[in-house]
């Protein structure tokens, strides 16, 4: 999101800043322009930066194996060999595209709008300072990168990392990852500038208590939230209990649906202490993909105002892990006020960080993976009954299915109900019921979280968004100014306001709202269950088994 009029960056906007060295120009001599090329790379040297990106190009595109002598591409198993590209639309002529050559290829211009008027051009190249906007160049046959090169630099555009000065095949993109770090004009979304503006009146009362200097604490945060609304209490908090009873007196409470959220103090006690940065130090080569609104909503595409659509991006863990450390912190309102709106990388699922990368920094410790690193808590042993419901229910189903598949199913239903959230200072996760009426618990394995929660009940104050086909949303922020919100909202519900603290646990039971920000970079370890005994919403977890089904025996 880099682009002119605020929006995320397309493939012509990489093509026009990626125009040296990516695009492939016809009508240049070929021959020539490798004899410029080879005595340019000769002269200067190997660790300054290329003064002109577009002859290296030139240069090496002509050094390529060229096609046979009919003007045909090389055969198929000789490509790779022949260290060979497409580098003229014609080669595609075929149809499709070649899939054994692992650089970005554009059959047809397919994903590139080389086409339309200069007023629809205007503002899909690449902001100069002078406020200008490039032309939308022809599309190119290829990229001489592989597509997660390309998702690279464009996380760190948008991110506004610049360039990865550890990675030499960053050398000639690194002027024009600087130059994208500062052209962008600032990207924000109606929570994130909610958010800053409450840590500033948050910050403002701390200091008129404690003198200048004060630092905001939880409880400052929690303090400023009872007083903001009249119906608002805090969370109960247990240390240590009995599985039994946290099933029957905070998950069921006496009857289907009927639970309350609790706190356990030391939910997470066998868990790693793992920060944003360590994780992306274990794990440096896995892929994280991270989001500037989360959950998603299909209203957003249509309000610009409030930010617009949701924005993601795709880069390594480490990268991430980079990010999120440079990152203002919540005492620093100045810089948050500049600052961009964070990316969250927001239900990673656990398979995400399946084994230790080749390139870890730390020795094995017995928590090769996130799953080893964060067990289910102890006081969830009887309530979480997803493998047996998933079991029964394949049974039940399919009573001939060969032995182990239930057990297949249900390993890897179960499996993509755990999840992990990770991300800097400010990420917020708005208000919304869990889906397929699911309970959860959720534990930070580092840093503080805000959480306000609400009642099934109180759904009628929140506003609810009826357009969320697959999710149950509220326009209500908890965090915005007490006159600013609607009279229902604070004159019927029922908010319950907590900081959870690293190595708490908080059980919510199914139905009730939450909403979430971060307030240190954070590591939130999640996962959504079932319980069938004592009765409770294990319907639902059956009828999405059977729904799923019959959609699997469909497009068979």
């Amino acid at each position: 999101h880099m682009a002119d009029g605020g929006r995320p960056i397309t493939a012509a906007d990489l093509g026009t800043l990626f125009a040296d060295r990516c695009l492939v120009d016809k009508t240049r001599d070929a021959k020539d322009a490798a004899s410029r090329g080879d005595a340019h790379r000769d002269q200067r040297d190997p660790d300054d930066e290329p003064d002109r990106v577009e002859d290296l190009l030139t240069a090496s595109i002509a050094a390529m194996p060229r096609e046979n002598a009919d003007g045909d591409p090389p055969p198929y198993g000789r490509r790779l060999v022949d260290s060979w590209r497409p580098a003229d639309d014609s080669y595609f002529g075929g149809g499709g595209a070649f899939p054994e050559i692992p650089v970005v290829q554009f059959p047809s211009a397919i994903g590139w709008d080389a086409k339309g008027t200069p007023e629809k051009a205007k503002g899909r190249g690449v902001s100069s300072t002078q406020g200008t906007s490039q032309a939308v160049p022809p599309s190119p046959a290829s990229l001489d990168l592989d597509f997660d090169q390309l998702q690279t630099i464009h996380a760190r555009m948008m991110l506004r990392l610049g360039p990865d000065l550890d990675d030499p095949a960053s050398v000639p993109h690194r002027e024009n990852l600087r130059r994208a770090k500062d052209v962008a004009s600032r990207r924000t979304t109606k929570e994130w500038d909610t958010l800053v503006s409450f840590c500033a009146n948050v910050a403002a009362k701390a200091k008129a208590t404690r003198g200048p200097d004060a630092a905001i604490r939880s409880e400052d945060i929690v303090k400023y939230l009872l007083d903001s609304h009249p119906n608002a209490r805090e969370i109960t908090r247990v240390d240590s209990p009995d599985p039994q009873t946290v099933t029957e007196r905070y998950l069921i409470k006496g009857g289907v649906g009927a639970g309350e959220p609790v706190v356990v103090t030391d939910g997470g006690r066998d868990w790693a202490r793992w920060s944003v940065t360590e994780l992306g130090a274990r794990f440096p080569k896995s892929f994280v993909r991270c989001n500037d609104r989360a959950p998603a909503r299909r209203e957003d595409e249509a309000d610009d105002a409030s930010g617009g659509a949701q924005r993601s991006c795709a880069l390594s863990a480490r990268e991430y892990a980079e990010y999120c450390a440079n990152r203002p912190g919540i005492d620093d309102i100045v810089s948050l006020r500049r600052a961009d709106a964070p990316f969250y990388g927001n239900g990673l699922q656990h398979d995400v960080f399946a084994a230790r990368d080749e390139g870890s920094t730390h020795a094995d410790d017995g928590h090769l993976t996130v799953t080893d690193a964060f067990p289910s808590p102890k006081f969830t042993s009887n309530c979480d009954q997803v493998r047996e419901i998933v079991t029964m229910t394949h049974q039940a189903l399919i009573p001939n299915a060969p032995p182990g598949m239930g057990e297949e199913m249900a390993t890897s239903l179960s499996g993509s109900l755990s999840k992990v959230f990770v991300g800097p200072c400010g990420t917020v996760t708005r208000l919304h019921q869990d889906c397929a009426n699911a309970h959860a618990w959720l534990g930070q394995a580092s840093g503080r979280k805000l959480f306000v929660c609400f009642p099934p009940s109180d759904a009628a104050h929140l506003d609810v968004i009826g357009a969320e086909k697959e999710t149950r949303q509220s326009t209500i922020d908890p965090l915005t100014p007490k006159d600013a919100q609607p009279a229902g909202y604070l004159e019927n519900a029922t908010p319950t306001v907590f900081v959870l603290e690293p190595g708490e646990v908080v059980l919510v039971p199914c139905g009730w709202w939450h909403y979430a920000a971060a307030l240190d970079p954070s590591v939130t370890v999640m996962r959504n269950f079932f319980t069938a005994s004592p009765p409770s919403n294990h319907v639902d977890l059956v009828g999405t088994i059977i729904q799923r089904a019959k959609q699997a025996s469909t497009c068979c």
